[in-house]
């Protein structure tokens, strides 16, 4: 039996492919942008912001999307291996639990450095003392951590 139904396309109806996912979280990749234009990565990252957020926006990080269309700073580009500090230090964009855990996770980590006979692998070599100190700060900072141990 013939209908007389129409297909209504709808805007909200906009899926993400996993390229586009990764673009939004990670940045472009090599071979350039997944998107049309940046009115469609824009209204792609809007669309699906809070699923973004959950999965890759905690532990002191934003995906790019954030850093691109929400962030608070005036220059939108991602800063790279200091994320996590600027954003805890110079922002209020993280949350009192997600603040609270970055602080808590950085000083277990400045504590552990402390124990006898602390040693650090850099760079192909086994540091101790000061040397071994310092080089495990800089690679906790910049370190991709989305979960403290």
């Amino acid at each position: 039996m013939p209908t007389n139904r129409k297909l209504i396309r709808r805007s909200h109806r906009t899926t993400m492919t996993a390229i586009q996912e990764m673009e939004l979280w990670l940045g472009p990749g090599d071979s350039g942008s997944s998107f049309e234009s940046d009115e469609h990565r824009r209204t792609t990252w809007f669309r699906f912001r809070d699923k973004l957020m959950r999965q890759w926006g905690q532990g002191g990080r934003r995906p790019c999307g954030w850093w691109w269309y929400e962030s608070p700073f005036r220059s939108r580009r991602h800063p790279g291996v200091h994320e996590q500090s600027i954003l805890c230090e110079f922002s209020d964009a993280l949350s009192e639990d997600e603040r609270a855990e970055l602080e808590a996770f950085w000083r277990k980590e400045f504590e552990r450095s402390w124990a006898p006979g602390f040693s650090c692998y850099h760079e192909g070599r086994i540091l101790t003392g000061d040397d071994a100190r310092w080089a495990h700060w800089l690679l906790v900072i910049s370190r991709r951590r989305y979960s403290t141990d």
